[in-house]
């Protein structure tokens, strides 16, 4: 992995346990990180293969795997983001996901998905959402959201929103409340 690569994912797994986790985490119990784990290569696996960031120990005692997405931004687009297509044609995150999802046999993958928006300046939460993958990847299937423009290195991905979830009647938790006028 690159230094920047690798400096972004540890600014990232920082910044959902210091800012995120915090505000959006309650009655999911303690992360965690996969960061955290000592064998760097069992963590790399976690990463690529399974997708999962960190091990939230609910207090029914599960431990569940939990994909993070930390954006720095001054603002909020209120949506899930996964890409759908990759720079080299292998399987993207959405691919994996619902493989992993649809798998006869059950796989290890992340249960719930969380996508925060952190200032740029990184000192504060500006809004987080969290809900199960297999929600996020239901309404991809089913068209909810909008294919994203391509990125210079031909990546792309898609967004789906917030408010189409609920729509939907996932189960949601978004940080501050009061974004879509409801509780979580």
């Amino acid at each position: 992995m690159n230094p920047d690569m690798r400096d972004r994912l540890q600014k990232s797994s920082s910044d959902f346990v210091r800012l995120v986790w915090p505000a959006i985490g309650a009655g999911f119990g303690d992360p965690i990180p996969v960061e955290s784990v000592s064998d760097s290569g069992f963590t790399k696996e976690l990463d690529a293969r399974a997708g999962i960031d960190a091990w939230p120990i609910s207090v029914d005692g599960h431990m569940r795997g939990l994909a993070s997405r930390v954006q720095w931004t001054d603002r909020s687009f209120d949506t899930f983001t996964m890409r759908v297509r990759s720079r080299s044609g292998q399987p993207t995150e959405y691919h994996k996901r619902k493989a992993e999802i649809e798998a006869v046999i059950p796989a290890i993958r992340p249960h719930y998905c969380c996508h925060a928006y952190v200032s740029m300046d990184r000192t504060r939460l500006i809004a987080a959402a969290i809900t199960r993958m297999s929600d996020v990847i239901a309404a991809m299937d089913a068209g909810v959201g909008r294919l994203m423009p391509a990125n210079r290195d031909g990546t792309q991905g898609w967004a789906v929103p917030w408010a189409a979830l609920r729509e939907r009647g996932a189960p949601l938790r978004i940080y501050p409340q009061e974004r879509d006028g409801r509780a979580a």
